[in-house]
């Protein structure tokens, strides 16, 4: 008795690590003031039951550095960035290179082409897929609340028509039903008809509540991946404790580390003019670049007559 108790809980352990593992990518990144590409992200990180992170232009605080950092620590080191440098900057994509991730980017000139490259790229295939107006205010968010309950990519279509890249993408993932979510043209419809049967809809009931035992089951295998995840992240938190003071230099720009290095050289604290000298930059630019590392914590600063105390307070690796 106690052996087939031991055989059944081994079973289900490595049922749920595979269902953890199952996902190729272990973190999305996307820029949080672009809320299309971010939503367009969050239909396949829930999907997949995996990690979504928002970041501005300003590139990753310091904080969520320290928690990447040690996230890759613990094995998972597969990312994707949704959009392009203008929504997520290059350093972003270098910071996590340094920080030994493998890194993709997804992305096209417009919103259209960037959510047809995300499905056709993460999915691969789908039966099912969500069309919206990408150019309508208010309609992507409940079409990605839909793809969330079918576990299916979204589609960006221009307002009354069919955009090319939705059409090929439909084709390339094979997908059989369409659901519109919104209006569109009579010709548009007549196109998707062609392509697949055709549903329109409003965000009313969950299509997961339809289809029973299965949707019960996968929940329940996503639910024991998180399970899985937080006793993994249990057992990494005191070398994650221990990183959680130290930056990598890769992380900082050029002009960053040099202002970093300099300080550190002075025995962790310095005056604000000597930074001036000693580098050769501008005041502007020593300020700006002073004040972007306080903002991320890797500094701090305090006024000292006419000038400011600079101290660094994040050890640097």
């Amino acid at each position: 008795m106690k052996t087939s108790v031991k055989v059944i809980v081994f079973a289900l352990f490595s049922a749920l690590l595979m269902a953890q593992t199952v996902s190729a990518y272990d973190v999305v990144v996307a820029g949080e003031d672009y809320p299309v590409d971010f939503f367009l992200a969050q239909t396949y990180t829930s999907k997949e039951g995996i990690l979504l992170i928002g970041v501005s232009k300003k590139g990753f605080t310091q904080p969520i550095a320290s928690e990447l950092l040690g996230y890759a620590q613990q094995g998972y080191t597969e990312a994707v960035i949704i959009g392009g440098i203008e929504a997520v900057p290059e350093s972003v994509e270098r910071s996590l290179i340094a920080m030994n991730y493998s890194v993709i980017r997804i992305w096209d000139w417009n919103r259209y082409g960037t959510a047809a490259r995300l499905a056709v790229t993460l999915w691969e295939e789908s039966e099912t897929v969500i069309i919206a107006e990408g150019d309508i205010q208010g309609a992507v968010m409940p079409a990605a609340r839909i793809a969330i309950d079918y576990g299916s990519p979204v589609l960006l279509t221009e307002r009354g028509g069919l955009s090319e890249s939705a059409e090929q993408a439909i084709k390339k993932l094979g997908a059989r039903r369409i659901v519109v979510v919104g209006d569109l043209s009579d010709e548009a419809m007549k196109k998707l008809d062609s392509l697949g049967g055709v549903e329109q809809t409003k965000l009313t009931q969950s299509p997961l509540v339809e289809t029973g035992g299965k949707s019960s089951f996968l929940v329940g295998l996503i639910a024991g991946g998180l399970i899985i995840f937080l006793i993994t992240s249990l057992w990494g938190a005191e070398i994650i404790r221990k990183k959680e003071n130290e930056i990598p230099y890769d992380i900082l720009q050029d002009d960053e580390r040099r202002i970093v290095e300099l300080v550190e050289s002075q025995g962790g604290r310095m005056k604000q003019q000597d930074v001036d000298e000693m580098t050769g930059f501008s005041r502007p630019k020593v300020s700006r670049l002073i004040s972007e590392l306080v903002e991320r914590g890797i500094l701090s600063k305090r006024k000292s007559g006419k000038t400011n105390i600079l101290e660094l307070i994040k050890k640097m690796n």
